[in-house]
């Protein structure tokens, strides 16, 4: 039995139905937008929340900016009121806290500091 090396993988950000050895690796192996692939992949992974993956070909995702959420491997503008934190896991943001509210230019917020002091009276 011939033995496997790392040259006999199958490369980064591409996938290998056959198996973690790569035959004939193609464009239609290319790891799909949403997804990683690291050397071996058998299949496509999907990117865990507070990641994405807006490149076809990744071998890894990438962590999610402030002022926006991501699920299944995109990016969305985080809703109006949220405060989205940089590679949050839970994917749907934060509230400003109370007796704070968003400012009246701003549709989403990377930091609490976005969030005014609500008026007294």
């Amino acid at each position: 039995m011939t033995e496997v090396t790392d040259d006999d993988l199958c490369p980064e950000g591409y996938y290998c139905p056959s198996g973690s050895i790569k035959t004939n690796v193609e464009a239609n192996y290319l790891c799909p937008i949403g997804y990683y692939c690291p050397k071996g992949s058998v299949t496509y992974h999907e990117c865990p929340d507070g990641t994405e993956s807006l490149f076809e070909g990744l071998s890894e995702c990438t962590a999610c900016p402030s002022g926006y959420k991501c699920t299944d491997g995109s990016k969305e503008t985080c809703p109006a009121g949220i405060v989205c934190w940089a590679n949050e896991l839970y994917p749907y943001g934060t509230m400003c806290n109370n007796g704070t509210f968003l400012r009246d230019n701003m549709t989403s917020v990377g930091t609490m500091d976005d969030c005014d002091p609500c008026p007294t009276g």
